[in-house]
Parts: C-alpha cells; structure tokens; sequence
C-alpha cells in the first residue's frame, strides 16, 4: 500500500523528494542520521516493534530510532510542488501547489462523491443533483395515503396500501379502495351483487345459498316467505321450551346454592365460635393477667380479667381490680375480688364453692434478684351457684377492699406499673366441705365428686397454705394479654 502522495507533477520531480521506498512523492518526510528521507509510514514499516536499531533501506547504516527527526524544510518543499488536479484525466483543468489539492476537492466538479440518499452510488459531483432525482433510495410520498418511504419499496407499498384504488373480483367495481372490499364482500354486511351468501333464515333452517342479488329475490316469493314463517314458528317452539327447562334447573339449582350457602354461613359461625372458645378457655386454675391502666387525669372504674377454669370440669371464676375502693383520710385504696360465673362444668359439680385464691402482683421495676412482689389471699367460702348470669351480684363476689393505696400502684414511684402495664397471677384452689353428717366418709364423696381438684376437709378450719408459696396442685401457666 502506498504511503506518498500520487498526484501528477507539472514538471519533473526532484530525486531528493521521492522516498526510496514507494517510490512516490514524500509525505511527511523523515531523515535518518545518515542523510536519507522517507515517507514517515514507510519508515515505520521498516522499524520492528521491539527493536531500537533502524538499519537504513539504501546504504545499511545503522541509526538509533529516536535519532530519525522530522525533515520540516523538505515538507515544504514538497508542499510547494506544482500539481495537476488527480481529475485531470476527467477533463478537470486545475493546477496549483500540493498544499492547496485537499481544499480544490471539495469543490471539484470531476471529484467523485458518495450519493447522500445511501444507496452507495458514486459520481461526479457534476452529475450528483441529476442522480438524486433518480436515486432508487430517494425519499418520495405515497400518492394514496401521503406515508413517505424509499422509492424502490413504492411498488411494494402500493400492493399493500390500504388506500390504493382495487377494483373488486367479483362485480368488477372499480371505485373502491383497499381496505373497502372487504367490506364490500362481507356476506352479512356487505353490497356486492356477486357475493355468495345464505339466506337470513338460516338460523330457523333454510338452506338457500346463492348470489347475493339470487338471495334477496328469493326472500321476496311468496312461497319461500310461507316456508321461512313456518321454520320461524317452529324454532320459536323449540326455543320456548327449552327456556322452561332451563328456568326449572335455575329455580332448582338456585335453591340448592341457597341452602348450601345459608349451611356453609352457619358452619363457618360455628365454627369461629368453637375457635374462640378453645383459644380463650383456661382449665388450668391459674391465669397470668396483664392488664393496661388508663392514665391518672382520666382512669377507668375497674378492670375484669379474662374468665378461667378452675379445673377440668371445674369453677369459672374471674377477678376484678376496682380503682375506687376503700378511703382513708386522703388515701383511695384499690379493691380486689373475685367473682363466681355460671360455667358449663356447673352441672358436674357440687355447690356452694369453697376456695382460697392467691393473686400475686408483679414487681417489674426491680432485677429478678431484688424483686418484691406483692401477694394477697382472697378466701371464697359458701358461695352459691350463679344461675342468674350476673357477675356484679355481691352474693357471687368475694372482695378485698384494702388491697393497695392508687398511689403505689400507678405513682410515677410505683415499681408494680411498667409501660402502662401491671402483670398479676391469680392460683385458685377449691375444696369440697362435706355435710357434719358425711364427715365420717370422705373417701366415698371423694369418689363420688372426683373431678380431679377438690381436696376433702373437716369443716371446722380450711388448710390453708402459707401465701409466700401458694401449692399449685398441677396446674399450668397461661399468659393472657386483656
């Protein structure tokens, strides 16, 4: 590949400015230590990537490569050679320096351009406006529909476009477009006499096919308008009772869909209210209650725990914790009791109920090293079955009046008060005190009302356990939140 510049010289060209190498006029003309001039690609071509020794090409002498320089003084003199114009052959008549060829191309009339539509073409730029007017990749505009597109897909475009005149197959219209023969054609919809379609009283059982304008008079005989009326009334027939039948499968079927939602409705309450009862009953005779107090500027008049089993059966018993109890001078005290409630076991065991509850509130501001909790003993002794329902009944309800100052309980100081929160735990044994007359036999009514919790005592003082460590007669914890 040639690296000089090769354009016609106007008269003879100096040795010194030809490089040895290609033979051509020099461009960018390098010098070697040892005097000659190359073309700055040739030389390059010459020196190895890796090697810093240049062997010179005519007389062998060896050169270091950053010794080669730039010969600025023999690029300008070959910058002032006088040149014919590389389209002389064409018939173009400039002639100048070398310096000044670059700028003449772009404006020579013989120089060959590229065509600007893309289509790859070369030619003079002469003849260049003559070729865009020709160019197969000129942009033109469809004369149906206005899209713009290149001119050699016209005649693909306009077999597709839709507005393109067409003329119809069948009657040979010839005033329509496109995207209308269809339509033209259409058996329902359609105008063209040639169009095969059905007769409209297909759907009662006509089988007539033919031309459209054939069909149409065959609509319009008398014979044919009888038999289609027949047809008519015959499919009406067929159409009625079916109706009924399927109006008697949707009484039937809605009724069913009735009764099987009214069921799956009353399964579903069932079922949520045996969910509830299975996740909030406590058989266990011990609850573990945490309970939110309300603030001090506006409290709530009392609190009821969450209602629990003694046993399995067993007593369903609930405690309350009254803010306004006992008063003392200045003091308010709060108030415990607990209450008996009609339970499903109520049948299963025997009245009056007799048991000692132990509620144990939490110290929860202390370590659990240095925790002193607060302890108290509520004794339960004759108290009747509730058949009423009424927990607020006196009669049904064993209190502590005295139980502890608001103050210590829900003061900024009151170390049982953590987070709005107060924690107890409620244990309730029950006992069983016999008849004076059925004394002599505890085991036999022990027998007789086993249900697993009472205890057999004399009448005369119950057993009480010491309240530091009230006895759990195996029964399990359940945290409860209200």
């Amino acid at each position: 590949m040639a690296h000089g510049y090769d354009v016609p010289l106007t008269c003879d060209l100096d040795p010194r400015l030809q490089c040895p190498i290609c033979l051509l006029v020099l461009c960018n003309a390098i010098q070697t230590t040892c005097g000659h001039r190359f073309c700055e690609a040739c030389i390059k071509k010459v020196i190895l990537s890796k090697n810093s020794i240049l062997t010179c090409p005519i007389d062998k002498t060896f050169s270091k490569v950053e010794e080669i320089f730039p010969d600025v003084a023999t690029r300008r003199e070959v910058l002032s050679l006088a040149i014919k114009c590389t389209n002389h052959n064409e018939g173009c008549t400039w002639q100048g320096e070398l310096r000044e060829l670059q700028n003449h191309h772009t404006v020579c009339s013989k120089e060959k351009v590229v065509c600007s539509n893309g289509c790859g073409a070369k030619c003079r730029r002469a003849d260049i406006d003559e070729h865009l007017h020709q160019c197969p990749s000129r942009q033109v505009h469809c004369l149906f529909c206005g899209e713009n597109l290149l001119h050699c897909k016209m005649i693909s475009h306009t077999e597709k476009c839709p507005k393109a005149p067409v003329t119809c197959t069948l009657c040979g219209d010839d005033k329509l477009i496109r995207a209308e023969i269809g339509q033209h054609q259409d058996p329902v919809v359609g105008v063209c006499p040639k169009a095969i379609i059905t007769c409209p009283f297909t759907s009662t059982g006509c089988s007539f096919k033919a031309e459209r304008h054939k069909v149409e008079q065959h609509t319009k005989e008398l014979g044919s308008l009888y038999q289609h009326m027949e047809m008519a009334g015959r499919k009406i027939a067929e159409h009625c009772n079916i109706i009924k039948e399927l109006q008697k499968e949707l009484v039937g079927t809605t009724k069913k869909a009735t009764e099987a939602y009214e069921l799956l409705m009353a399964n579903q309450r069932n079922q949520s209210q045996m969910s509830k009862e299975i996740r909030d009953r406590n058989v266990t005779g011990k609850l573990h209650w945490k309970v939110k107090v309300g603030q001090q500027r506006n409290p709530r008049t009392s609190y009821c725990s969450p209602s629990f089993y003694t046993g399995c059966p067993g007593y369903k018993v609930q405690l309350t914790l009254d803010m306004d109890g006992h008063k003392e001078g200045h003091v308010r005290y709060t108030s415990l009791s607990v209450t008996l409630l009609p339970g499903e076991y109520d049948d299963d065991i025997v009245f009056p109920f007799n048991a000692t509850c132990y509620v144990t509130l939490y110290d929860q501001a202390n370590a659990s090293s240095r925790r002193v909790n607060l302890t108290q003993e509520i004794v339960l002794r004759e108290v009747p079955r509730n058949n009423r329902g009424q927990s607020g009944d006196r009669i049904y309800r064993r209190e502590n009046n005295k139980y502890i100052s608001r103050y210590e309980l829900m003061g900024r100081q009151s170390r049982f008060l953590k987070n709005g929160f107060l924690h107890f735990e409620i244990t309730v044994l029950h006992s069983f005190y016999p008849p004076p007359e059925a004394s002599h036999a505890p085991a036999c009514l022990n027998n007789l009302f086993g249900h697993g919790s009472f205890i057999i005592h004399t009448p005369t003082r119950p057993q009480v356990p010491p309240p530091a460590q009230p006895p759990v007669m195996g029964v399990a914890s359940l945290a409860i939140g209200n």
